[in-house]
């Protein structure tokens, strides 16, 4: 049994993305999917940009491995977009041709410009009907302001433990001076963003881990 999901329906969502996003009018928005991406998200997304005064194009792959070849057509769309959405399950952050642009970059330095870099990607993580739930749709504001007391939280502890009912009992430490990344609002990244995506995240290059899931 298939589901009909209305465009109507996602509008909310496609907003949290363009303000989690920082998208700009004027923006020229790559869609990049594939044969597999869902074509009610894609009609939603690229109804959300033009109201938004953004000009969308959309172009569709047959998909492209984790670490395959990306096809020059495609790089080429995206060097000349503003902004490139990955529409799910289009993810090729492994694939060389993407890294030997991320060390281009670190060779430049560009990646430690405060600016948004261009191309400007979205990994938009959206299955069929995503964009209706409240996963989607839980207003950013409210996210953030979460996030920051999670940092706030985080930042002067060492050690995270997480148990549950069925089990579960994941213990880390870290030291949260040498932490690599926190990511406490959705749109401070210069070069990427993940919609949807958690309120906050931080890692560590160092620390132990143990751990029991259930």
């Amino acid at each position: 049994m298939s589901t009909t999901y209305q465009v109507s329906d996602m509008m909310i969502g496609v907003r949290n993305m363009i303000e989690a996003a920082d998208l700009r009018q004027g923006d020229q928005v790559l869609l990049l999917a594939d044969t597999r991406s869902d074509k009610s998200a894609i009609e939603a997304l690229t109804a959300g940009l033009r109201f938004f005064g953004a000009h969308p194009m959309t172009l569709v792959t047959e998909p492209i491995s984790r670490y395959g070849d990306v096809p020059q057509a495609v790089l080429d769309a995206m060097h000349a977009s503003d902004v490139v959405v990955w529409v799910w399950p289009v993810f090729i952050t492994f694939t060389p041709a993407y890294r030997a642009m991320g060390r281009k970059r670190e060779e430049s330095g560009s990646q430690l410009h405060e600016e948004r870099m261009k191309p400007y990607h979205i990994y938009f993580e959206g299955n069929a009907g995503l964009l209706t739930r409240d996963y989607a749709k839980f207003p950013n504001k409210v996210l953030w302001k979460l996030a920051e007391k999670v940092r706030e939280v985080v930042s002067v502890g060492k050690v995270v433990r997480i148990e549950d009912s069925l089990g579960t009992n994941l213990t880390a430490t870290y030291d949260a001076r040498d932490s690599t990344a926190c990511s406490f609002a959705l749109a401070i990244r210069p070069a990427a963003v993940i919609f949807p995506g958690a309120a906050a995240a931080c890692s560590t290059a160092t620390g132990n881990r143990t751990a029991k899931f259930i």
